[in-house]
């Protein structure tokens, strides 16, 4: 790892404790050391979609900022019918040098996406070898990578 590409982390991690700073609901999963940030609501969040005047089929892509590993990724999760070119799977990039140069996207068997999903989404990244350090065999590239399928997590 490079001077820059700590220096790149340093800031990732110090954006995430100021998001959390700031009121952004920073949630944990239970049993990990994994936090995260929903910058979208799913669809099972009612509270949250009666206040913003959303319906649960809109929510068919939610952005996160997830803390894993001593790092911070962004991750997309999309319904089948967001991502219309690819098929359902999880897909990354890694592009280097921007403060957010990592980029998990998870396309799913449905249309809209849950609370479950992102979990569950968390979960498959790890079973697949998501670390600091990215996924094994996905090098530095503007362009996504099928990393494997999101079926058999461990959430």
């Amino acid at each position: 790892m490079t001077a820059s590409d700590r220096d790149h982390r340093i800031y990732r991690l110090q954006d995430f404790a100021e998001r959390k700073r700031a009121g952004s609901e920073a949630l944990s999963v239970p049993d990990r050391d994994w936090e995260y940030i929903s910058v979208h609501p799913c669809a099972d969040e009612k509270a949250v979609l009666a206040q913003i005047g959303y319906s649960p089929e809109r929510c068919t892509s939610v952005d996160f900022y997830w803390r894993c590993g001593g790092d911070v990724a962004l991750v997309q999760v999309q319904g089948k019918g967001y991502s219309h070119r690819r098929t359902p799977g999880i897909y990354a990039r890694y592009e280097g040098g921007d403060s957010y140069a990592f980029n998990i996207v998870v396309v799913l068997e449905s249309d809209v996406v849950r609370t479950s999903d992102l979990l569950l989404a968390m979960g498959r990244c790890v079973d697949l070898g998501f670390s600091q350090s990215g996924f094994p065999g996905v090098g530095q590239t503007k362009h996504l990578t099928y990393v494997g399928p999101l079926e058999g997590a461990s959430a």
